[in-house]
């Protein structure tokens, strides 16, 4: 419905529109960070049904069918109060009354961190009006936040002193965290929790999951051998009495 009505109003349908620009990640650590941002967060907000989590996709913010101008591709982005099941090819604000991402992530590499710190600061600034931006460079392991404040103004983001930076949008913060991902040991950017938990991928979970069953099943065999020692060592005590007692 919402297609036949873009139609009719003369803006470009989603089926329409071009959603994959052919280029890869700049890097295999690009790609398996934005995976990372992506899964963690989707598995941390399962139970949620109003929340859009996207990342390397096409978002487009004006309907002029100015195919060549009129988008961006995001690394990493979140919509919350839209349907979150809704199958999407790409980010179309006219087919989602209007809404654009609430917090954006780039990653930044040599060839894109001039545009991401300047150019498409202001754009998500003024024209998206997303609440907050963060920039990561992995090279210099440097994270960089705003948030939008009145008068259609970035501030920059407080770092704590952990080295971390939190997000009003999400409720959490973000920090760097060392170890395995996919098939890549690094350092990476992830979420952390309001207590300093890392905020797991459906994977760790998963392995936590079992790491906890298999801890709760070596503790009962634990307990189960104790207790059959203990009784042993009754079963002993009392055999020893009854033959004390036959003898006096």
């Amino acid at each position: 419905m919402e297609n036949e009505e873009a139609a009719l109003n003369g803006m470009p349908r989603g089926t329409d529109l071009p959603y994959d620009d052919g280029e890869p990640m700049e890097s295999p650590w690009h790609r398996n960070e934005m995976y990372l941002l992506i899964d963690s967060l989707a598995t941390h907000w399962k139970d949620r049904d109003d929340v859009f989590i996207g990342g390397n996709m096409f978002v487009y913010y004006s309907d002029k069918q100015e195919f060549n101008r009129d988008f961006r591709g995001p690394d990493f982005f979140v919509v919350k109060g839209v349907e979150r099941d809704k199958n999407r090819a790409s980010w179309i604000s006219w087919d989602e009354r209007g809404r654009l991402p609430d917090i954006i992530i780039e990653l930044l590499s040599q060839s894109t961190k001039s545009i991401d710190r300047g150019e498409k600061k202001k754009l998500y600034c003024e024209t998206f009006r997303v609440h907050e931006y963060f920039c990561y460079d992995p090279e210099e392991e440097l994270l960089e936040g705003w948030r939008r404040m009145e008068g259609s103004r970035y501030e920059a983001i407080d770092v704590e002193p952990n080295g971390r930076m939190r997000s009003e949008a999400l409720d959490l913060t973000l920090g760097i965290w060392e170890g395995r991902f996919i098939d890549l040991a690094a350092r990476w950017l992830r979420f952390f929790s309001n207590g300093g938990k890392v905020v797991t991928t459906a994977r760790e979970l998963e392995a936590t999951g079992r790491a906890r069953e298999a801890a709760g099943r070596v503790k009962e065999v634990k307990a189960r051998k104790a207790a059959e020692a203990k009784l042993e060592h009754l079963e002993r005590e009392l055999a020893a009495l009854r033959k004390k007692r036959k003898n006096t």
